[in-house]
């Protein structure tokens, strides 16, 4: 027999731990810039496929980048165990037979079709609602998989209903959790005081992870909302699934 092969995984803060503890089905984390979201969404998915073999899984992100770079560390990582890999699909598989894939949200019809036991969305504020509710969510169905959402919230958009689900004792598949900047016990405790500089609503947003009104939201990405010279009042925006 060959010599069994190990995967170190991280030891978690005590706001990751509350997280990787839950058995819900639906987990949702609302935190502050560098709480260490990504880092602990990453060592949750790789708990899960390499504890039940011949599983997939997704991480999806609002853009390739951001996908493609957890995709370089969890290759890293995971090295011992890996039986195949393709940079260019961005996708992993497992010698127990789990597999996993790294996609972006840009185009979410290029996310229908397939069936997943576990999901990660990545900044899912910055995730269409369509994107979640018509392609990534009915992917879950018929192998009942597990979601997990993690986010800086930006806005009372659906990520923000999720959240409120995850607070609803009614919804026992939901659980959630807000948690600030500086939960992170391997931040400066001196950066709090630097970071209070900040105008109120971006401190409140993006260190203390709350949920503000649209009027008050910090707006990102601004480059991408911009109208093109000549289309002053243009909009692209689509309705979602049941809004009106």
């Amino acid at each position: 027999m060959g010599q069994k092969q190990i995967v170190k995984l991280y030891r978690p803060h005590e706001g990751q731990r509350k997280f990787h503890e839950s058995s819900a089905r639906f987990r949702i984390c609302a935190n502050g810039r560098r709480f260490g979201k990504t880092m602990a969404g990453t060592n949750d998915m790789l708990r899960f496929v390499i504890d039940h073999p011949g599983t997939r899984a997704w991480w999806v992100a609002p853009v390739m980048d951001q996908a493609a770079r957890v995709f370089e560390e969890v290759s890293t990582r995971m090295f011992p165990i890996i039986a195949r890999r393709s940079v260019t699909d961005k996708r992993i598989a497992l010698k127990n037979g789990s597999e996993m894939e790294f996609k972006s949200a840009h185009e979410p019809d290029h996310l229908r079709g397939v069936g997943l036991d576990y999901l990660v969305v990545d900044e899912a504020a910055d995730v269409s609602e369509d994107a979640y509710y018509s392609c990534l969510r009915p992917a879950l169905t018929d192998r009942r998989g597990k979601a997990v959402l993690i986010s800086t919230p930006k806005g009372r958009n659906w990520f923000y209903r999720m959240y409120l689900a995850g607070q609803d004792p009614l919804q026992a598949e939901y659980e959630s959790w807000q948690f600030p900047t500086w939960m992170n016990p391997y931040i400066d405790p001196a950066e709090k005081a630097s970071a209070a500089e900040v105008p109120a609503h971006v401190y409140k947003q993006e260190f203390e992870a709350d949920f503000l009104e649209d009027e008050d939201t910090v707006f990102r990405n601004v480059r991408d909302k911009i109208c093109p010279p000549g289309r002053v009042g243009a909009t692209n925006r689509r309705t979602v699934p049941g809004e009106r």
